[in-house]
C-alpha cells in the first residue's frame, strides 16, 4: 500500500489521511504576538521606507491574540474527547 501523502484521498474510506502530526496554532500565536511586541516597542525606527513599523508590529499583535483565541475555542474542544476504543487486542510474546 501507498505510503499516504498530504491532500491524497485514502483508497479505502475516501477520508484525507492525517500527516504531520499536531498543529502548532497555539505556537505561531504566540510567535506572531511577540514578533508584533518587538516590532512595536522594542525597535526605535518608526519607518522603513513607506512601511510604518509601529503598524506593522500591531497588526501582528492582533492576528496572534485572534489566532490564539481561534485556536482554543476550536481546537481546544475536540483534544479533549477521549478516543473511542473500537476493538482491545492483546498481544502476547512468545520469543522471551
Amino acid at each position: 500500500m501507498k505510503s499516504p501523502v498530504a491532500g491524497m484521498r485514502s483508497e479505502i474510506d475516501g477520508s484525507v489521511p492525517f500527516v504531520g502530526g499536531v498543529t502548532m496554532g497555539i505556537g505561531a500565536s504566540i510567535g506572531l504576538f511577540a514578533l508584533g511586541a518587538i516590532l512595536t516597542f522594542a525597535v526605535t525606527t518608526n519607518q522603513v521606507g513607506a512601511v510604518n513599523l509601529d503598524v506593522v508590529g500591531w497588526i501582528l499583535m492582533l492576528a496572534g491574540v485572534v489566532g490564539l483565541i481561534a485556536t482554543l475555542v476550536v481546537w481546544a474542544p475536540r483534544r479533549r474527547r477521549p478516543a473511542d476504543v473500537v476493538e482491545e487486542r492483546r498481544v502476547y510474546d512468545d520469543r522471551l
